[in-house]
């Protein structure tokens, strides 16, 4: 009882501080306010003067953005949106994408189909993977602010100094164990200080590369509890734990006091100073690096695969809240967006990918000025994104911010080895089925859906059982699909 006030109390002053702090009018300056619950960094800062010198070039009307950072937060976003008080333009995440629909279900997220017509700014860049998660209804719900697709990047330089070759842009899972033994194995021998192959071991990056979902075919039921999952936390386990590959959270913690780095910022430090070989990321991380100094040759390749060479299409986007007052105002801002002046400052940014990803065959983007050393990173994550992206795993049957914090709790405990591989996935099986089961309990408009994806299923596990291929057209699940596409 206690834990449930704190938190209503903790909502009630967030909620508060956002009303007051909210602009109620037009700014001194007599311009409209449009307010964008976004991170207040220097990226953004730069994305909201560019947005200015895009409207004055077109000959749009003026109007400012005011950054807030307040009211970012997908529980945040609901609170004010059902209250009628939410920012006009709101950031969603790449872990939040999934929840758009059950957001526009709310009818706190406007759906948007005339930019074009208005503005000349077509959709065609839009990365393929996300086209289902983006649209509903024909209308565009989320507009991508930027792309995060997680590869690995390689410290060339600290491959040199123990005189081995980068590993080849696709890996299997055998390779990377190979690789990771003799690296730390040189590394360790020739400084006599900790060395490792990885910064940590990415648990849902690697289950994706070895082809295991979080649910079947129709998204009605999970798929965690099997043998195939079950060793593969094993063999994530022993490459941790057991051959040391990555650091423990003790030797994590001796490198985050050390390394002098802001708070969160340390492992690109200390990737940097070449004590990790490689690091899971995506390519804003050059952001920080540049902010360290750091000189030396990178590159990024593809996470080793079991069977399913892939990347997450994991995204940053902007929603439009239904109820803003400021509807058509905010448009020119979600125009801008799908703009070529915005998708060439995200460029020059490094604040990862474009939304447009047709500018990735720029000579801006592949070889910055300035920068040789990044040529390479940039080439590999420009094959990443067009040959290798697989869609976010969600449910339309459950909220996936509740499943990924399931997900992770059970990991975090195996990591802490509180729970054995195969608790993790009976865990994580039980766990997901009751979301869904209390997500559907609140919603009875979905069950005739639900039992229709529940016959569809029992389809396809009798041409499994059979030993027969399933048509792509009964698969729902996106990452199952593109998975089977691929075969």
């Amino acid at each position: 009882m206690k834990n449930l006030f704190i938190i209503l109390l903790a909502t009630l002053i967030a909620f508060t501080q956002f009303v007051n702090s909210r602009p109620t009018g037009p700014a001194p300056t007599g311009k409209p306010v449009l307010v964008w619950a976004t991170g207040i960094n220097p990226a953004r800062q730069e994305q909201v003067e560019g947005f200015y010198r895009w409207l004055a070039k077109n000959h749009y009307p003026p109007m400012e953005i005011r950054m807030d950072n307040v009211g970012l937060g997908m529980q945040k976003f609901i609170v004010q949106g059902t209250s009628g008080v939410a920012a006009d333009l709101v950031d969603i995440f790449s872990q939040q994408i999934s929840s758009v629909f059950y957001l526009r279900e709310m009818g706190i997220l406007a759906g948007v189909d005339d930019l074009e017509k208005r503005f000349g700014t077509p959709d065609r860049g839009v990365w393929e993977p996300l086209r289902t998660l983006l649209y509903q209804d024909g209308k565009q719900i989320a507009f991508p602010g930027n792309h995060a697709p997680e590869g690995i990047l390689l410290n060339v330089e600290a491959f040199r100094k123990v005189g081995m070759p980068l590993p080849p842009f696709r890996w299997s899972f055998d390779a990377f164990e190979r690789t990771g033994i003799e690296y730390t194995r040189r590394a360790r021998a020739q400084s006599g200080k900790s060395h490792f192959f990885i910064y940590a071991i990415p648990w849902d990056v690697f289950r994706r590369s070895a082809g295991i979902p979080l649910f079947n075919e129709t998204m009605t039921r999970p798929a965690m509890n099997t043998p195939r999952y079950v060793a593969h936390l094993k063999r994530m386990e022993h490459w941790g734990r057991g051959l040391g590959l990555a650091p423990s959270a003790a030797e994590c913690q001796s490198f985050n006091t050390g390394s002098g780095a802001m708070q969160g910022n340390w492992q690109w430090q200390v990737f940097s100073r070449g004590y990790f070989a490689t690091l899971t990321g995506n390519s804003a991380a050059l952001i920080q690096l540049r902010l360290f100094g750091h000189r030396g040759d990178l590159s990024a390749i593809l996470p080793p695969d079991d069977g399913f060479p892939n990347v997450i299409a994991k995204t940053r986007t902007i929603g439009l809240y239904a109820g803003s007052k400021n509807k058509e105002l905010a448009k020119y801002f979600l125009a801008y967006l799908r703009s070529e002046e915005y998708s060439m400052l995200v460029i020059r940014q490094t604040d990862a990918i474009p939304p447009d990803i047709q500018y990735l065959a720029t000579e801006e983007y592949l070889r910055p000025v300035g920068h040789t050393n990044e040529w390479p990173l940039h080439q590999g994550f420009r094959t990443m994104v067009e040959k290798y992206a697989a869609p976010v795993e969600y449910t339309p049957f459950a909220l996936m911010p509740n499943i990924d914090r399931q997900a992770a709790r059970a990991l975090d405990e195996f990591a802490s080895q509180l729970l054995t591989p195969e608790e993790v996935a009976a865990r994580m099986e039980a766990a997901f089925a009751l979301e869904i089961e209390q997500f559907l309990a609140k919603r009875p408009a979905l069950r005739a859906r639900y039992q229709a994806a529940l016959e569809k299923q029992a389809r396809i596990d009798a041409l499994k059982a059979a030993g027969k291929a399933v048509p792509l057209e009964l698969i729902d699940n996106p990452f199952n699909r593109t998975m089977a596409a691929r075969r």
